[in-house]
């Protein structure tokens, strides 16, 4: 059940991905984030008050718990400032790289208080699968410069330590409210950038009722934290990065089609290259648990 969460998941990151990269071709990076933030936060709110769950904050989580909102708003700036020297399928591989090689260490180590995981069959199918549908999509070696290689690397590894942090808080907190937290404290970390930086947005657009979907990205992060809430402390952390990317990617090309964008075959035989690791390791890890038991 909690693996079908994880690809859910990443479908509706599909969705929030497409909402927030239309939202920010016209509000620019940094006017979009805080945006994104302040449509999150105000959802949560009404969610928890809705819900009963209230709007008290102190969980007697430890202060590091907090972070992930703000480490969160680092993976958005990975993604900006390597967009302009890298193809969307190089970003999109590097990072799920970096969130590979930053899960299997989450998992090992146990970091951020995580429960220490074997690495068994199927993590290593699915890692050497993945390792193989990385370098197809990528058609070989990135084509880029070393800090924008580096900077979409560095998107994976901030997106499993906001996600871990957010589910640690969240043992305390809850899932929704841990989501709550998440936008909140991102909030101030957003604002503050784009006073430094700017909107980078040459003129804001006319708000229009039929572009109102483009500012749904903040509810749907909340969705997406909140799920990742539930299913981070309840898989291994390499199987909620391949899951979740399996989701995403497939949505993705959906998406794509249905707007009259061309399809990246690159991506969708990486895709179908990684989810048969996938399967092959559910099946592996099914046999081993089964002759277990006899």
């Amino acid at each position: 059940m909690y693996k079908l969460l994880c690809l859910l998941t990443g479908c509706l990151l599909a969705f929030q991905l497409t909402a927030n990269g239309e939202l920010s071709m016209a509000y620019g990076s940094f006017g979009s984030t805080v945006i994104i933030h302040i449509v999150g936060s105000v959802f949560a709110i009404l969610l928890c008050l809705v819900t009963g769950k209230g709007l008290k904050l102190r969980t007697g989580a430890p202060a590091w718990a907090y972070l992930g909102g703000v480490v969160g708003v680092g993976t958005v700036l990975c993604n900006a400032f390597s967009y302009s020297a890298l193809s969307v399928t190089s970003m999109m591989a590097l990072a799920l790289l970096g969130e590979m090689l930053t899960s299997m260490a989450v998992d090992v180590f146990g970091l951020f208080h995580m429960k220490k995981r074997r690495i068994g069959p199927d993590v290593v199918i699915s890692f050497i699968f993945g390792l193989i549908g990385i370098y197809v999509m990528m058609g070989g070696l990135p084509a880029g410069s070393r800090w924008a290689i580096a900077l979409a690397m560095c998107a994976g590894l901030t997106n499993v330590i906001s996600r871990t942090l957010n589910a640690g808080l969240s043992e305390t907190a809850g899932a929704l409210k841990g989501s709550l937290i998440n936008h909140l404290t991102g909030l101030p970390t957003a604002i503050l950038l784009l006073l430094i930086f700017g909107s980078g947005a040459s003129a804001y657009p006319v708000f229009s009722l039929s572009r109102i979907w483009i500012y749904c990205g903040g509810m749907l992060g909340v969705i997406f934290v909140v799920l990742c809430n539930v299913t981070v402390p309840r898989v291994n952390a390499l199987s909620v990065t391949v899951l979740t990317f399996v989701g995403k990617l497939f949505v993705g090309i959906f998406i794509d089609l249905a707007m009259g964008k061309a399809a990246d075959d690159a991506s969708f035989l990486g895709g179908v290259i990684i989810s048969t690791g996938i399967l092959i390791g559910i099946i592996a890890e099914y046999l081993i648990k089964r002759r277990q038991i006899i």
